[in-house]
């Protein structure tokens, strides 16, 4: 049903990414419905609330957030941290190994993240 997802990003400083910019929504949301609505929780934290949404199950999801900056330093990031909440704000999983992003940039550029979240 309905409830949030915390994605948190990796790095401090020159490693950490820009979420000041991040779009309000998610786009190419696949493996669950609902209405979302994005914003910038902490300067490392994206909060995506989920409303109207049917139980997603066990089951891949994905979706992409869009306009985020790149960190300042090119190489491969440390994981991700992604928490579901329910309604309620209470706990139902926290997956703090999600696979870091290789970044090639010799400029910061605004691009889409595609999260990919798979059950236990």
């Amino acid at each position: 049903g309905n409830g949030q997802i915390y994605v948190e990003f990796p790095g401090t400083n020159a490693k950490a990414f820009s979420l000041d910019n991040i779009s309000s929504s998610i786009v190419d949301v696949v493996g669950m419905d609902g209405q979302f609505v994005v914003e910038k929780y902490t300067d490392s934290t994206v909060k995506i609330t989920r409303s109207s949404g049917s139980g997603a199950g066990n089951r891949q999801i994905s979706f992409v957030l869009q306009n985020i900056r790149n960190p300042e330093i090119s190489g491969t990031t440390s994981t991700f941290t992604i928490t579901t909440k329910s309604n309620a704000e209470v706990t139902i999983g926290t997956v703090t190994t999600v696979i870091g992003t290789r970044k090639n940039m010799t400029k910061l550029v605004l691009w889409p993240v595609v999260l990919f979240l798979m059950p236990q």
